[in-house]
């Protein structure tokens, strides 16, 4: 879901920049008037895309929380299985012996 509004997102950016150069192209205005509306809808698609970046860095950081949050989820129920079936305390005997040994 996330994926068709980047893509959306990108695409109305993307898609007012274009239309907006074509509509300055093809308008009846002297070449200093046209230059200036290039200057304006450059610096208004600076700043869509400076927002557009912030936002996305936004939720890559949630992203990587929530991912981060999962793992260390699943890794605490792996743990507390293995420790519920008695491995924990027969791992850490082998652990302390192999250690040992070596």
């Amino acid at each position: 879901m996330s994926d068709k509004k980047h893509g959306s997102g990108l695409g109305l950016v993307l898609g007012a920049i274009i239309g907006g150069i074509a509509g300055l192209l093809f308008a009846p205005k002297t070449g200093k008037e046209t230059r200036e509306d290039v200057k304006k809808v450059l610096k208004d698609s600076e700043v869509k895309i400076k927002e557009t970046t912030e936002k996305a860095k936004v939720m890559a950081e949630k992203a990587k929380d929530t991912v981060e949050e999962i793992v260390d989820s699943v890794a605490k129920k792996v743990k507390s299985t293995k420790c519920c079936e008695g491995d924990c305390e027969e791992k850490s005997e082998k652990t302390e012996k192999t250690e040992a040994a070596e």
